[in-house]
């Protein structure tokens, strides 16, 4: 702010005013009273000289002071009732003093130097201090220094406007404790780091648990955590200070010692290094945010190895199943096997020459070996631990064999009907969806199994571009605390159950680009679906 005034004060003025006093005054006059005339007077020359300007000063909320530039310390020639507030001192007190008494009450040496400063420059800076109220209350104060000119451009006076930052001060400080209680509990750590040694400025809890609790706060994070530079992660602090550039780091391998402890361990970082900047954007530090990944891809690791060997279990389990369900079916081809090789041996005893009864036997042997081996080579499939075999099938006819195997293994009388249309053609492995189809139809068996009248339905049809196969069945239904999570890795309810069926037929289907969902469950039934994609037709 520059004003100019056509009243300049100057200390020729102020002499003869005092001498004037002195030769007219009846009495002797103190030298102190003297000076308050005086200083009252130049308060109502200031007043007459800028007009509203003063009344306007005089109303403002902001702390405000006039001095003469034109004398030697700068006296106030005027401060507002907003100015005697906020510092504790009277109208009396105020004019007529130095401004050296105000910038006396300076706590810092380098700032009453700045201040001072001021009165002899023509740049104009806002500079923040802690001053002393007349109590010597601290207040913190952000005091600016503004030139006032004659209409000759001199500098005859100076503005000085107080702002009161304890309030705002009093808030940062509030808001900085409830962060840094927020930073030092939160579970990522958090840290700051210093300069181009990186040294420590805070760390939080999560940071000294991850790190053995070391003492780290105002040490070099070399020093402090020397496993840090042998591997690697100061260099990427020293990039970060040096460029301003983000490193971030995934799942990072950190071997490190914890106080106390002859055995190190291998933790596992994710993190992110940004750099800390000033308010002239210079790199002062670097903060750092991260957390401890080390159970994640422990877990993680874990439930691969878990999934593997329960999808062996599974399979074997199932296998184990079928086996059972097949040596009964098998019981018909080797059956009839034996009963046609009867036949050939009671043809060679009796000497009988009948080459057409011995050609009936023959065929008959053929076809129960044919029987018998089809159904150990789709047994070996199912085991076998062989890559997916891709080719165009029957859908119609993947569910019928399904369903002969699953009516082998069934409670008696339980009726599985297939309510299917004509050939529908879908492309994948056909043993994969068998075991499917028989998953789903046994789940549906036993469902029923307890149940009076009960019966499964199975069937299929074409939706838009997919082939839908749904089984039904009139059991209990599925509990809704289980249907979010049924095609998922979970305990079983059944006894002897792994809880993974379901899941691996989602994975199968998944892997065939099909979709498996759970279409209806209610007390009267559940009914389980899936689609394919469908392909071309038969020709």
């Amino acid at each position: 702010m520059s004003v100019r005034t056509a009243f300049p004060f100057s200390g020729d003025v102020a002499e003869r005013a005092k001498a004037s006093l002195r030769a007219n005054a009846p009495k002797p006059i103190e030298s102190s009273s003297i000076d308050q005339v005086v200083a009252e007077r130049e308060v109502e020359r200031f007043r007459r000289a800028l007009g509203p300007f003063v009344v306007a000063t005089e109303a403002t909320r902001m702390a405000m002071v006039f001095t003469n530039a034109l004398e030697s310390g700068n006296p106030i020639i005027f401060a507002n009732d907003s100015f005697l507030d906020l510092m504790g001192y009277s109208f009396d007190e105020a004019i007529g003093q130095s401004f050296e008494f105000l910038v006396s009450r300076v706590a810092d040496p380098e700032a009453r130097t700045r201040i001072a400063a001021q009165f002899e420059t023509a740049a104009v800076e806002t500079i923040e201090v802690l001053c002393r109220r007349s109590d010597d209350c601290l207040l913190l104060l952000a005091i600016r220094v503004n030139p006032v000119h004659d209409q000759s451009g001199k500098v005859v006076q100076h503005c000085i406007s107080f702002v009161d930052l304890s309030a705002h001060e009093q808030r940062v400080r509030e808001e900085r404790a409830a962060l840094h209680t927020l930073f030092q509990h939160t579970p990522d750590f958090i840290v700051t780091m210093n300069g181009p040694a990186h040294r420590f400025t805070f760390a939080n809890d999560s940071f000294h648990r991850f790190c053995g609790r070391r003492d780290l706060l105002g040490s070099e994070v070399a020093e402090a955590v020397p496993e840090f530079s042998a591997q690697g992660l100061v260099a990427l602090l020293d990039e970060v200070y040096r460029t301003g550039q983000s490193v971030t780091g995934s799942n990072m391998p950190v071997r490190l010692r914890p106080q106390g402890e002859e055995d190190d361990g291998v933790r596992f970082l994710d993190f992110i290094f940004q750099a800390i900047r000033d308010s002239a954007g210079n790199i002062t530090g670097v903060f750092c945010e991260g957390h401890d990944a080390t159970e994640k891809i422990e877990a993680a690791d874990q439930i691969r190895l878990l999934q593997i060997e329960l999808a062996e279990v599974s399979l074997a389990s199932g296998v184990s199943t079928m086996a059972a369900t097949i040596a009964h079916e098998l019981n018909q081809p080797l059956t009839a096997i034996s009963n046609y090789a009867s036949v050939c041996g009671e043809l060679v005893e009796s000497r009988v020459t009948d080459p057409q009864a011995l050609n009936s036997a023959i065929k008959g042997i053929a076809d129960g070996v044919k029987r018998a081996g089809h159904i150990v080579r789709r047994l070996r499939d199912m085991t076998d631990n062989r890559p997916p075999q891709y080719e165009t099938f029957d859908m119609r006819e993947a569910i019928r064999e399904s369903l002969q195997l699953v009516r082998v293994g069934a409670r008696a009388g339980t009726p599985i009907e297939y309510r299917g249309g004509s050939r529908l053609a879908v492309e994948g492995d056909q043993v994969q969806i068998e075991q499917v189809i028989m998953n789903l139809a046994r789940n549906a068996c036993e469902a029923v199994a307890e149940r009076e009248g009960g019966r499964v339905v199975v069937s299929s049809s074409t939706a838009g571009k997919d082939v839908v196969v749904s089984v039904l069945d009139n059991g209990p239904g599925v509990p809704p605390a289980m249907a979010s999570a049924l095609f998922e890795w979970t305990q079983s309810s059944k006894r002897g159950g792994m809880g993974i069926g379901l899941s691996i037929c989602r994975q199968i289907v998944e892997a065939h680009k099909g979709r498996i969902w759970l279409e209806s469950s209610s007390d009267a039934g559940a009914c389980f679906a899936f689609s394919l994609p469908l392909q071309a037709p038969f020709r």
